[in-house]
Parts: C-alpha cells; sequence; structure tokens
C-alpha cells in the first residue's frame, strides 16, 4: 500500500496567478497534459471537481464542491455569479468524460452530482475527509477567558463558515433575533467575506433585526484558534445549505460543542441524532431550533455532547488518505501524480 508520503506520490502544484482564471484553465487542460507526462506515471488524481481532458493515463477526479450542482444555491446568485457557476458545471461535466473513476466526499455529494457527471456509470468511491487532533474540548475556564479577551465576554452561539450566499447567514441572523436569543446570547460568526456585499447584508439584517450590537463578524481566525471558540460556545450553529463534506461541523464535534445543523446536504449524513435540525431558507425554523438548542437541560447538553464527540473519533485522515490511495490503486499502478488545483 502506497503512503501519501511516499516518493512514489508525486505532487504537481498550479503556480499561476489564482486570479486568471483563463491562464488557470490553460495550465491545467494544456500545460499539465503536454509538459507534465513522460511517461513514468500511472495514474493522476485531479483533486477539484475539474478533470484533465487530455490526460494520457488513467484519472482519478474528486469532486470538493458541491456548489454548481445545487439547483438552489445557482439560483441564490446574481445573474453574473449564477452564469460562472453554470459555467464551472458544464466544464466538470466536459472534463468527467476522459476519467477513470471518481471520488465524492459524502453519499449526499455522489447522489447529486453522479448523475450529471458520470454517463458512463464508471465506478466511484465516497471518502470522507478527517480530523486534525488539535480539535479537541478546551477547558472551558480558558476557552472563555481566551473569548473574553477579544471582547466576547457573554455567552454566545458560534456560527464558523466563509460568508457565501448560500450559507444562510441573513437567515441566522433573522432566527436568532427571532428566538429573542440576544437577552443573553451574542451571535458569533467566524469567517472571511467571499461574496461581494453579502457581510454588508447581514450586518443590514442585524441592523434591521435590532440586534445589532450583539451580532459579532470576526472574519477570518487563525485555525489554531477555532477550538477555543468552539470550547467556549453555548451553541453551535451551521445553516449552510450546500455542503460536499463540512470539515467545521467535525471540528465543532470533536470539542464537544451541542449543535444545530442544517437539514440540508450531507448533515444528516454526518451527524445522525446527535444535533437539532432545521430548515436553513427559513428564519422561523431557525429560530425554533435555537429555542430548543438553548432550553436543553445540563443531561441533555452532556448527552449531544458525547454523542458529537464520539461521531467526531470515526473520522481521521489516515483513513481518508487509505481510502483515496485504495481508490487511486484501482485506477493504475506505481507511480501516483496528483494534480492539486485547490
Amino acid at each position: 500500500m502506497l503512503k501519501p508520503n511516499s516518493p512514489r506520490v508525486i505532487p504537481i502544484f498550479y503556480k499561476g496567478p489564482k486570479e486568471n482564471a483563463a491562464f488557470r484553465l490553460f495550465s491545467e487542460q494544456v500545460h499539465l497534459p503536454t509538459r507534465a507526462f513522460t511517461g513514468r506515471y500511472d495514474v493522476l488524481f485531479s483533486t477539484a471537481n475539474l478533470g484533465v481532458w487530455a490526460s494520457p493515463i488513467p484519472q482519478v477526479l474528486m469532486f470538493q464542491n458541491s456548489a454548481p450542482f445545487e439547483r438552489s444555491v445557482v439560483n441564490c446568485y446574481p445573474l453574473e455569479q449564477r452564469g460562472r457557476l453554470k459555467a464551472l458545471r458544464r466544464l466538470s461535466q466536459i472534463s468527467a468524460v476522459r476519467v477513470s473513476s471518481f471520488i465524492y466526499l459524502s453519499q449526499y455529494s455522489a447522489n447529486l452530482i453522479d448523475p450529471i457527471v458520470n454517463e458512463k456509470r464508471r465506478p466511484y468511491s465516497v471518502v470522507p475527509l478527517g480530523n486534525d487532533p488539535h480539535f479537541y474540548r478546551r477547558e472551558q475556564h480558558l476557552a472563555r477567558t481566551f473569548c473574553e479577551s477579544r471582547g466576547i465576554r457573554r455567552p454566545f452561539l458560534l456560527c464558523v463558515s466563509q460568508l457565501y450566499r448560500y450559507k444562510n447567514l441573513v437567515e441566522l441572523v433573522e432566527g436568532y433575533a427571532g428566538a429573542g436569543a440576544a437577552a443573553s446570547y451574542d451571535l458569533v460568526i467566524v469567517g472571511a467575506a467571499c461574496d461581494p456585499g453579502y457581510k454588508e447584508d447581514i450586518e443590514a439584517a442585524a441592523k434591521r433585526c435590532g440586534v445589532g450590537k450583539s451580532v459579532w463578524l470576526l472574519g477570518h481566525v487563525e485555525r489554531g484558534d477555532l477550538p477555543m471558540f468552539y470550547s467556549a460556545a453555548h451553541l453551535f450553529v451551521f445553516p449552510s445549505r450546500c455542503e460536499s463534506f463540512p470539515n467545521i461541523l467535525i471540528e465543532a464535534f470533536a470539542c464537544g460543542v451541542v449543535a444545530a445543523l442544517s437539514d440540508r446536504g450531507p448533515m444528516k449524513e454526518i451527524a445522525g441524532a446527535a444535533a437539532i435540525y432545521f430548515d436553513p431558507t427559513s428564519s422561523a425554523s431557525v429560530a425554533k431550533a435555537l429555542v430548543q438548542g438553548l432550553s436543553l437541560n445540563a443531561e441533555e447538553r452532556r448527552s449531544l455532547s458525547a454523542a458529537a464527540t464520539r461521531i467526531a473519533q470515526t473520522f481521521s485522515w489516515k483513513h481518508t488518505s487509505k481510502l483515496i490511495l485504495e481508490s487511486l490503486a484501482q485506477s493504475g499502478d506505481g507511480a501516483i501524480t496528483t494534480a492539486d488545483k485547490t
């Protein structure tokens, strides 16, 4: 069995300008197959939705982004961004024609994407991502002191998510206000602004709902600091309507935080009975779930926390690597090339 750090695993990294989509596409589709392959590789691992059309060797394609394939996500964007997502979906379909097998990060993702890109019914594997051992529950007094040093002095609800429109953060703010949670709890949202104008939409919703002083948009937070936020949070809330496999959920579970989650995507597939669920497109449904989460007694909180921790312990990067390498081994022998296009 090949190991990830084996000399037979050869990474090829894209080094061009990330903001130049045309240059990036040329590099992947023209430069990579004509310059990188010299006959000494057996299988290409393409890791980010687009395969290499002219690959001269067998190819395994991983889909990490489900958004272009989820109609409700595409339709929530303005026309220009909608066109970009549709183009990404079409490029994925075209490039998938020359792929030997596929990897999806969840069964939800496989059910959504495979019927669209895999017309020839080639084999696929479901390979969940792993959890970093850095994520575990910190002592409460240390976690609270850490958050207080950053100005967050009240108990709080936590959402960790980049600010994309399909993450339904406006609905989260509205639900938070509707639940009356602002009287006792702040809402802390951790994540970088990605979609233009969406951060302003979230801020406007908080102001409109009268909870502007209780909603914290912290932006990007260093990964090493996240366990402190998870451990100090009274409730973790994740309202995304579309995910392939949200590592954030596993990280939160590893820290033992009680969670209220969107009922879309793979959330139930991962969390099962260890969470409270809501419709992420309905602020009323979000509010109802928050009221339920904040009303749990101590025993109910301990039970959900323990269940979440057990689930997190079933995911590891070692297991993820093993499954990926098994999938690659079925497509080619000898050295493995990884084309990392993320």
